[in-house]
């Protein structure tokens, strides 16, 4: 991470003739470089440890044959965790704003410490009577709210901290950073898998459960001490001694009115709501964000669908995780480097009225919204023309997690470059409300269709594709009409982004 990023750098700057090819050697270089090893750890660190809540589907069969949890418990324990990344994602942006990265990082190491111990404990204590009460059932509920909320809190930690670190390859930092959050899912699987399963596959949910909670509290602990040299102002503009007002900077504003104030800025919480593109996005973000996150918190049930009981083999949802994360990952180091590459950020309006690129301008950025609601339609289109076995869910996997990583990258860049970068943490926060109500919408009603389709008896697992298809279907329709918002979002923001 620390050498892709300085020789990125370095030869940027060069290029642009903003620093000398020649520097003599100094006591101070190496103090800035161990401090630089530090803070790259450290994001690495809370990165890596913010995904714990998406191995979900790696515990949910037990949850569900030992404490006899039916479906809708099941995906409302899921819902909690997910819920609880966005009603304080506003805020986790206006505490970085004012008072720096490592405030989340240690309400982050506290959140998972508490979560996870607590939820292990739980169904530790409950798992001895194989029942599950209504007080232990809320329990579980607010236990996961609180991993879910240490999530977006680690996660704005190293997001911001690697952006504000390194203001002057922030892309590169932000990319990175992303990628390795992608990635976190994909390691704790596999070490719950490699560590905590017994022969059969079967995972000791309270032992990893006990895991997470020490390896994410440590792990963000440690960051707050990485991220404490980062203060608020860390990502402020150039001086005016640095670059002279016609050289573009990676943080100057992007788009200039003959006073010289960026276009789109918006100061208040009262004139963003008010702009009918920044709806438009939330409307996209609302049903790719809602549909993703029902089909992550669920996939262990639905692979358990395909699982009849007396068969010789079981099924494991494992590898479905690993492939959501995988693609997660690829889609979010693809997006990153594709959009920089093929997507240069505008630097000044001319007296034409047009937008200088340094680089030849092939698309817009708005491309990769549009791009990721119709990898989405066509994943959910697969589910709902009727898979018929578990060989094929990984169609569904693939295009959730490519989704999923596109938006999330490409979002935050779009709501600074269209909204200004002063308040870009506040704004982003607020349109990370949209899955906070998308979310729960689709995972209930995948869970009631589930919950219907479920034959009566002991087994507390719907069996077959009738669980979960006409959820699909449902999705399905809905994405045609946001794919096409998110053409007209593509529309209007072509010259601009």
């Amino acid at each position: 991470m620390i050498l892709g990023i300085q020789i990125y750098s370095t030869a940027l700057h060069r290029a642009n003739g903003l620093v000398p090819r020649f520097r003599s050697f100094s006591p101070r270089l190496m103090t800035v470089s161990s401090k630089t090893l530090f803070l790259c750890i450290s994001v690495a660190l809370n990165a890596i440890s913010a995904g714990g809540i998406f191995c979900f589907p790696l515990f949910a069969p037990s949850l569900a044959s030992h404490l006899q949890l039916t479906q809708r418990q099941i995906s409302t324990i899921a819902l909690a965790g997910m819920m609880g990344q966005y009603p304080f994602a506003s805020l986790w942006g206006i505490v970085i704003d004012t008072k720096g990265p490592w405030v989340c990082a240690l309400a982050a190491s506290g959140l998972f410490g508490v979560g996870y111990s607590l939820f292990a404990s739980t169904i530790r204590y409950a798992g001895s009577s194989h029942t599950c009460s209504t007080p232990i059932f809320v329990l579980l509920v607010f236990c996961f709210f609180l991993c879910g909320l240490g999530t977006v809190a680690s996660y704005f930690s190293c997001l911001f901290g690697a952006s504000k670190g390194f203001p002057k390859r922030s892309g590169l930092a932000t990319g990175i950073v992303t990628a390795l959050f992608g990635l976190s899912p994909l390691l704790l699987s596999s070490i719950g898998n490699a560590v905590f399963a017994d022969l059969d596959d079967v995972l000791d949910a309270p032992k990893y459960l006990y895991f997470l909670a020490c390896f994410c509290g440590l792990a963000n602990l440690s960051g707050t001490l990485g991220l404490q040299g980062i203060s608020r102002g860390a990502a402020s503009s150039p001086s005016s001694d640095s670059l002279n007002d016609d050289q573009p900077y990676e943080h100057t504003p992007l788009i200039r009115s003959s006073e010289g104030d960026l276009v789109h800025q918006r100061e208040g919480l009262l004139s963003l709501l008010q702009d009918l593109e920044f709806w438009l996005l939330g409307i996209v973000m609302l049903v790719c964000m809602g549909m993703s996150e029902m089909v992550i918190s669920n996939i262990g049930s639905i692979v358990a669908s395909f699982d009849y009981p007396g068969e010789a083999t079981q099924l494991s949802a494992g590898p479905q995780v690993r492939l959501i994360s995988l693609a997660n990952t690829a889609s979010r180091l693809l997006t990153g480097s594709i959009a920089d590459i093929a997507s240069p950020t505008p630097a000044k309006r001319q007296s034409t009225g047009e937008l200088i690129f340094h680089r030849t301008r092939v698309m817009s950025r708005a491309v990769f919204v549009w791009l990721s609601c119709s990898v989405l339609l066509t994943a959910s289109c697969w589910m709902a023309a009727g898979t018929t076995s578990p060989q094929g869910l990984w169609v569904v996997s693939l295009g959730t997690g490519a989704a999923y990583g596109m938006l999330w990258t490409v979002v935050p860049s779009l709501v600074e470059f269209i909204w200004g970068s002063r308040n870009a943490a506040r704004n982003f926060g607020t349109i990370s409300y949209s899955p906070f109500l998308g979310t729960p919408i689709f995972t209930f009603l995948y869970a009631s269709f589930s919950d219907r389709a479920r034959k009566p008896g002991p087994d507390p697992i719907c069996r077959g594709t009738q669980c979960w298809k006409p959820t699909f279907e449902i999705c399905t329709g809905i994405l045609c009409g946001v794919t096409v918002v998110a053409a007209a979002l593509w529309r209007r923001w072509a010259h601009r982004v």
